[in-house]
């Protein structure tokens, strides 16, 4: 499976949710609020909605919208939300990137952001790129950070020059950095809890070992072993995040279809784990398998919905989608036929989770509140802080080694993410936030007579 067959087939699953005749049609208010007025409904009667549901729009919090003409927000009834994250007052403005990337080589760990800063009265942008190493300290890193990042579970370290800076852009220098980041979670859906990533530690334990049959231990066997362990432990924290998605989504007001599937993708995150630990214990020569994971305060905020379509944007259409091919693109490398098709598996459920998250964003996004949807934007045009790092993987061990046993060394993961990143991620959510509001019912509460 290619990266054109992902993307289209990521395509297919978001249109069958943006397609025509789900209920009546939604379109922006001219009052630049972010409520939504409703139109003519389609002839075509296919809903998610289910039994009992009629033509008005129901607020997922239930209650209905009656023929007030106005769709629900997200950020309607109850206490007010929190005030979304937003930068310090003395952040420059930011202006859109450009179209085209900067195209340079990278190493194991950087991507590119695009950032513009305010010149000084009579500066330009030449004399400050020529000044730019003595700017460019810890301090002026950590407030860059802080300006484009207020949010992010990953850390800015540091900036250096990349493409730029661009001409023409006022009182503003405009350039492409590369950037390095620190504390981004691993391949997979992460369980992050107060903005930091949670995983178990590992044990020894024979009841989470899969079936995983395999040639006989290569030379580097441990370290390999370690590797798959600390995909193993990934992969089982999905478990924990999949599990509090399908309370999120219960939350929200979700169709019955994304419950489901939450469910499903639930099961074979547990298959997943259990195949990665027994690779883990294959490679190791001991069984192994997980301490109990901390989840502690892991549903506090899980009624603000907001905050968990930013969380499934985040870790479902970015982190998964980049990890689903960066899986997809290891299965063809493995030496091992059963190892090269127990991935090909996990990259196809994979696939199926990433998809999950965009239907359930092209659902929210009719629903969005005009300062989420800036929010949506903001996160889905600058993707490349939440990508997934991968595995740790020691020095010691060649290349064609990794690739043998299913495992992306440094360099094929760079170049995969940002593959991902260019040819996924970012074409994907443009066209997501491009697409006119589709006719989508929300759920209504109403019960259904028998």
């Amino acid at each position: 499976m290619g990266i054109e067959e992902l993307r289209a087939r990521l395509m297919v699953s978001i249109a069958g949710v943006l397609g025509v005749g789900c209920g009546p049609s939604v379109e922006p208010s001219d009052d630049g609020d972010g409520a939504m007025t409703s139109g003519p409904a389609s002839s075509d009667t296919s809903s998610d909605t289910g039994p009992g549901s009629t033509s008005t729009t129901a607020d997922p919090t239930g209650a209905d919208s009656g023929s007030s003409g106005v769709h629900p927000k997200f950020d309607i009834g109850g206490d007010p939300p929190p005030p979304p994250p937003t930068p310090p007052v003395d952040c420059p403005p930011q202006l859109p990137p450009p179209d085209e990337e900067c195209a340079v080589d990278l190493r194991p760990g950087q991507f590119m952001q695009f950032y513009c800063v305010e010149l000084a009265e009579g500066e330009t942008c030449e004399a400050w790129a020529r000044g730019f190493e003595q700017t460019n300290t810890p301090e002026w890193s950590a407030r860059v950070n802080e300006c484009l990042f207020p949010s992010a579970y990953c850390d800015l370290l540091h900036l250096e020059l990349g493409c730029g800076p661009l001409p023409d852009t006022g009182d503003s220098c405009c350039s492409w950095f590369i950037a390095y980041l620190d504390q981004c979670p691993p391949e997979g859906r992460p369980f992050v809890v107060d903005g930091r990533e949670r995983v178990a530690a590992m044990i020894e334990r024979d009841d989470w070992v899969g079936i995983a049959t395999l040639d006989r231990p290569p030379r580097h066997a441990a370290a390999i072993a370690t590797t798959w362990a600390q995909s193993a432990l990934a992969e089982h924290a999905s478990i924990a995040s999949f599990s509090r998605f399908i309370l999120q989504l219960l939350a929200c007001g979700a169709p019955a279809s994304l419950v489901s599937a939450a469910h499903v993708a639930l099961g074979e995150e547990i298959e997943h784990a259990r195949l990665f630990f027994a690779l883990a214990s294959r490679f190791g020569g001991r069984p192994v398998g997980p301490a109990a994971v901390p989840v502690d305060g892991a549903l506090e905020g899980s009624d603000d919905v907001d905050e968990i379509v930013l969380a499934t944007v985040r870790e479902g259409c970015i982190a998964e989608t980049i990890s689903a091919w960066h899986i997809t693109h290891a299965a063809t490398l493995a030496r091992d036929p059963s190892l090269a098709a127990a991935l090909a598996r996990v990259a196809e459920q994979e696939l199926e989770h990433a998809a999950l998250s965009w239907r359930f964003l092209a659902w929210a996004l009719p629903r969005a509140s005009a300062s989420l949807r800036r929010r949506i934007e903001a996160t889905l045009l600058a993707p490349a802080r939440f990508v997934p790092r991968g595995p740790i993987l020691d020095p010691e061990v060649p290349d064609a080694e990794w690739r043998a046993h299913g495992i992306l060394p440094p360099s094929d993961h760079v170049a995969s993410t940002q593959q991902a990143l260019r040819e996924l991620v970012v074409p994907i959510g443009r066209a997501l936030l491009r697409a006119p509001l589709p006719s989508v019912g929300a759920v209504s509460h109403e019960q259904p007579r028998v």
